[in-house]
């Protein structure tokens, strides 16, 4: 199977859209596949949920109000693997 990127930008959606968005799209991952969201600041409510629904995330800030998430399934070797080779 080959691990796939969704990607999502929600920096110009207004409060809780972008956290809303964001939980519709995880059911979508697959094995090996990742979310790469952009936001215009870190979501840090969203911390606690992907946590408990079973999500690994990584963040990288870009820039001022550039922030990138990068979200998979909690022991998801494969999706940590791409994203560690940068895929």
């Amino acid at each position: 199977m080959i691990p796939v990127r969704l990607d999502l930008n929600v920096s110009e959606l207004p409060p809780i859209e972008p956290l809303e968005r964001i939980l519709e799209t995880l059911p979508r991952l697959g094995p090996g596949d990742w979310l790469a969201v952009r936001h215009r600041q870190e979501p840090y409510p969203l911390y606690s949920l992907l946590r408990d629904g079973g999500y690994d995330w990584r963040v990288r800030v870009k820039g001022l109000r550039d922030v990138e998430i990068l979200i998979w399934r909690q022991n998801d070797s494969l999706a940590e693997q791409a994203i560690e080779a940068g895929s």
